[in-house]
């Protein structure tokens, strides 16, 4: 680093040497362009050599290294890319006199970028002839720059001019509502609970109550009650912050501790708490990393920022603007001009298509489970609730409140964090209405068709699979057609569908079908993926036929693509957030009677005695369509492994609600249930 710096320098004073070395070199247009490219590339230490002995002097009287105040007035408002210009003179032209010039005078055009935005301005570089001695104690006659105070920034008049910037905060975080107006993340009020020491009779006692009752250590009670200890003990100090809807207050209150005061202040209050946590998630205190990283500058100690859910993916939109103020004071403080002025902007208001009453029904459908559920509108696409479970109080985490509520979800081994209606899943038998599109589509797959299938067992013949074998649940139906496949869920007719389509049609589709990045959706999702590389052994191929390999769906985007069956084929782009249009995201993706072919086998499953989400007694009157999936996670065929539970149904009469549900650990039959119970809850 120290040999480029030298060498740099070396080129500027090469420069300026041969653009002053003596009286006869008519060339002062040589000064200036050393001193310009001195000044756009920052070398400050260089640009002074360029300046007359006045200006020098200048400088020197005002006690003040010119370089070092480049640097700080630069650094403090990030400028970059600095662009002067002037234009050159004809001086074979003009046919000039030097012997009888000794200044020349340039209007220049200054350019550069700030924190805050670009500016541009008007200045002029004077150069005067004069002679100065250099290092080696030579004189040398040559052309030199008077200085200007504005070179250094725009409206600065003199060397001692300050350049101020100050910003503004936003007031108020934007806040988010439901579809009906309800608040679901908003600034309110919380609590703190905390000491005045000159009121405290006995701490130990005092502090043990509190900490009994919020489930705190007494010693963390006595270091925060003791932080004014002997300066400033009328001041409140808060050992707790909680939500005003923590009843433990009042426990506290009618406690009559001598020290103990309560106040309210400003907050985040998520009013529907752990039924929309996964949605709107929560803000944190801003880290050391935050502060290093952010680039937005209304972040500062004490400030928030969102940590999981629409707090975070929402951040730019809901934090606002920082207003700011950039102004030349003088040596006296008094303001010579205000350069730029921008006033704050509150954080913009999120609406979503979510309706918490739904959510609730749902939230109450899947209980106490760790999964998720989806219900969207089928010819609107609007979402109306997203669920996730296990849950948490996004008030208690962003206040970090103490309670054995909070301590029971933090030994939760299910991850009351983990966003499950955003993360990708093996779908299971759900998959299956899917290869019967490509199939029926590519032509390989004729509904009509019977197929022979015996015993619950199969694997192709003379194949190389060695001892791996698709399996069934149903090995004593014979004759399947794809309504019977659908309807029994037969794994082993469509892993031969899927054999039949092949890899290449099965990628094309999977493009088609959005298993990348193209599908799109206003709550961040990870995306689907088919495989996850190629489908190139067949093993793979047959099971991902119907929905096991390494088939991954997000429930947002399986129950987008249902939207086909009652949609004529065409699939509706899911709306989260309410100014959205409605809209189409794949338009005939599939014929008509493709979807109206398996909207019936879809019909079957539900009402015939044999589908697998058959009930006699359903506890509602819709007419349903829909699909049960089980899928097993296990490192090898013939153990033992996890389960997966799906069910996604639609009311073919009354095509309002479109419902997804996913449990971990629970078979598809108890998830029917748990769909029916959110069915019946909204008649």
């Amino acid at each position: 680093m120290r040999l480029g710096k030298l060498y740099i320098g070396m080129v500027f004073v090469s420069m300026w040497l041969m653009a002053g070395c003596s009286s006869n070199e008519q060339n002062p247009e040589a000064s200036i362009e050393s001193y310009i490219q001195a000044w756009e590339s920052q070398n400050y230490e260089v640009l002074v050599d360029f300046l007359t002995l006045e200006s020098i002097e200048e400088v020197f009287n005002a006690n003040l290294n010119l370089a070092e105040k480049y640097s700080e007035v630069h650094d403090q408002m990030d400028v970059s890319d600095i662009q002067v210009s002037f234009e050159s003179r004809d001086f074979e032209e003009e046919d000039i006199n030097w012997d009888e010039v000794t200044e020349l005078t340039y209007p220049i055009q200054i350019e550069f970028e700030t924190l805050f935005g670009p500016i541009s301005y008007e200045s002029d570089i004077k150069v005067v002839r004069e002679i100065q001695t250099n290092e080696d104690g030579n004189e040398t006659e040559g052309w030199f720059v008077t200085w200007l105070p504005n070179h250094l920034f725009k409206g600065v008049q003199s060397v001692e001019d300050e350049v101020v910037y100050q910003t503004v905060l936003p007031q108020n975080r934007g806040q988010i509502f439901d579809r009906n107006g309800e608040e679901l993340a908003v600034n309110g009020q919380i609590r703190q609970v905390g000491f005045r020491y000159d009121l405290i009779e006995n701490l130990e006692e005092e502090a043990q109550i509190v900490a009994d009752i919020y489930g705190m250590d007494s010693e963390t009670v006595i270091e925060r009650a003791s932080i004014y200890k002997g300066s400033n003990e009328d001041w409140f100090a808060a050992v707790m912050s909680a939500p005003l809807t923590d009843e433990r207050y009042q426990e506290l209150a009618e406690a009559n501790v001598p020290g103990v005061l309560f106040q309210t202040k400003e907050g985040r209050v998520y009013p529907y708490a752990h039924l929309t946590a996964h949605l709107t998630g929560d803000i944190r205190e801003v880290n050391a990393d935050d502060l290093e990283k952010q680039e937005w500058t209304g972040y500062r100690a004490g400030s928030y920022i969102g940590r999981m859910g629409l707090e975070l993916a929402y951040e730019d939109h809901l934090r606002g603007e920082v207003g700011f103020e950039v102004r030349v004071e003088d040596a006296n403080g008094k303001t010579r001009e205000v350069l730029m002025n921008t006033e704050p902007e509150d954080g913009k208001d999120l609406f979503l298509t979510i309706d918490v009453a739904i959510q609730q029904k749902l939230f109450d459908s899947i209980g106490d489970e760790a999964g998720s559920g989806v219900v969207m509108d089928p010819i609107s696409g609007e979402v109306l609730a997203l669920v996730s479970r296990p849950v948490f109080d996004p008030n208690q985490v962003y206040l970090n409140t103490r309670s054995p509520e909070r301590d029971a979800w933090l030994a939760d081994e299910r991850d009351v964090n983990r966003i499950r209606f955003n993360r990708t899943f093996s779908p299971g038998s759900v998959f299956k209405p899917f290869t019967a599109v490509i199939g029926i589509e590519e032509g390989v797959l004729d509904p009509s068709e019977i197929v022979t299938i015996k015993g619950e067992k199969w694997q192709p013949d003379s194949s190389s699979w060695g001892g791996y074998q698709i399996t069934r649940v149903n090995p004593e139906v014979t004759d399947v057609d794809l309504t019977t496949a659908m309807k029994y869920s037969d794994n082993i007719y469509f892993a031969q569908k899927s054999l039949a389509i092949g890899a290449d049609k099965i990628h094309e589709w999977a493009e088609e079908l959005g298993f990348s990045s193209e599908f799109r959706f206003d709550y961040p999702l990870n995306d689907s993926q088919i495989a996850n590389e190629s489908l190139d052994d067949d093993i793979l191929l047959a099971d991902t036929g119907y929905g096991q390999g390494e088939v991954q769906m997000n429930p947002v985007h399986l129950t987008a693509l249902y939207t086909m069956f009652v949609n004529e084929g065409n699939i509706v782009q899911p709306i989260f957030l309410k100014e959205s249009q409605p809209e189409l995201w794949k338009e005939g993706v599939i014929q008509p009677s493709t979807a109206e072919t398996v909207l019936n086998t879809l019909k079957a499953v539900v009402a015939d005695p044999n589908g697998t989400a058959y009930r006699a007694n359903s506890g509602h009157t819709r007419i349903l369509a829909g699909k049960t999936g089980t899928a097993e996670i296990k490192d090898t065929q013939g153990t033992e492994g996890d389960e997966i539970g799906w069910y996604t149904s639609v009311d073919v009469e009354n095509p309002d609600y479109l419902v997804t549900v996913m449990v971990e650990g629970r078979s598809s039959g108890a998830v029917v249930d748990m769909a029916n119970h959110f069915w019946a809850s909204i008649e």
